[in-house]
């Protein structure tokens, strides 16, 4: 009988102490973590949990400008994602919903005209997408449905 009520007070000493644990550990929040260049400049900085990606991370090209601004929520592809290239130009915006895309989302040719503009619903092309050449002139316009193709329409003489 006393081995046993010590047993359950040991048990409830543990699983308070495992409790006091998990809550240090969450208001800790993300881990931020940085990845460098081979020269030593910073290339990426991020914040993980654990072994997970859980919040912005951006990256930046060798002079500091920035590459990607990206999100995460548990190793999930999560809120804006923005790309740059090497000229500073946004050539990706769009945004992540459970590691899926979702909503608008626009990419460019490195001049920053459109080269695609459409929406997403979960994950999928959905609506009228337009795609445009690298001088900014709409060349078609796509018809989607739940990520399949309906309709291509020309809207500009090749």
């Amino acid at each position: 009988m006393i081995a046993a009520r010590a047993l359950s007070n040991l048990s409830a000493v543990k699983a308070r102490s495992l409790s006091l644990c998990a809550l240090a550990l969450a208001a800790c929040g993300p881990e931020l973590r940085e990845l460098r260049h081979p020269d030593g400049a910073l290339y990426e900085r991020g914040e993980w949990s654990g072994e997970l990606r859980d919040g912005r991370t951006r990256s930046l090209f060798p002079d500091g400008r920035p590459e990607r601004d990206v999100g995460y929520r548990a190793g999930l592809r999560e809120g804006a994602w923005s790309v740059w290239n090497a000229d500073g130009v946004l050539v990706l915006e769009g945004r992540y919903a459970a590691g899926m895309r979702q909503g608008e989302w626009i990419e460019r040719h490195d001049s920053g005209a459109v080269k695609s503009r459409g929406h997403y619903v979960a994950g999928d092309k959905d609506g009228v997408w337009t795609l445009g050449r690298e001088d900014g002139t709409p060349i078609y316009e796509e018809l989607w449905r739940a990520g399949t193709l309906l309709e291509t329409r020309e809207l500009a003489p090749r």
